[in-house]
């Protein structure tokens, strides 16, 4: 079997999840499919996964990290969020850090640097044009205009792909592609990343 192929139940994924682990989602609102029409591939999100301790004396909390349209970046319960998937029939991939690379990237450092970001601000909306439409990133260099927009913002894949980065993910594909213009579908096929199966009680068909 595929890794595509082992399911989980949300109950026994939340038991194996590790700090820094990645979920993939294939979205089914009208923004999730234009940004898989436009980045061409099945995954329209990713996020980070941890455990955050909320209260002293009591189990860490399973949560979601994840830069939100119109909303920035935040954290969310893992488990809130999977009903929420559920009810959406929303199918979710597990990525976990593979075993070549697992001793050079500090997961705790994946987590300590989306938590840093918490409260900064969504993606301007041109920043998708650009990735979406070589039109409109050759229109922006004719009028020397920045293809990344200034200032600290993220979109679901900047924020994945710079906590790597800072935990020490250093790979060859991070020098071909700026931080501001990667996709879910890219982060999907880092090097560093190893499929586990998918998450969910309903079965997405192929």
């Amino acid at each position: 079997m595929t890794p595509s192929q082992f399911y989980f139940t949300p109950q026994e994924a939340a038991a194996s999840i590790k700090d820094g682990d990645v979920l993939l989602f294939e979205g089914r609102r009208l923004f999730s499919w234009g940004i898989k029409l436009a980045t061409r591939s099945r995954y329209s999100h990713v996020a980070i996964a941890a455990h955050v301790d909320f209260v002293d004396d009591q189990p860490p909390i399973l949560c979601v990290l994840e830069a939100l349209e119109g909303v920035g970046v935040r954290m969310y319960p893992f488990c809130r969020y999977m009903l929420n998937c559920e009810n959406e029939q929303c199918p979710v991939h597990w990525f976990t850090i593979n075993e070549t690379w697992a001793p050079k990237i500090d997961r705790q450092a994946v987590v300590r640097y989306a938590v840093k970001m918490q409260g900064f601000p969504y993606a301007p909306w041109w920043q998708f044009a650009i990735g979406a439409s070589w039109i409109w990133k050759q229109i922006r260099k004719l009028r020397g205009e920045p293809l990344t927009a200034p200032g600290e913002w993220f979109h679901c894949s900047r924020l994945v792909m710079q906590a790597l980065q800072d935990a020490g993910y250093d790979g060859e594909e991070v020098e071909t592609v700026p931080p501001g213009m990667v996709s879910p579908g890219w982060v999907s096929e880092l090097r560093c990343l190893r499929q586990v199966g998918q998450i969910g009680h309903w079965r997405v068909a192929r």
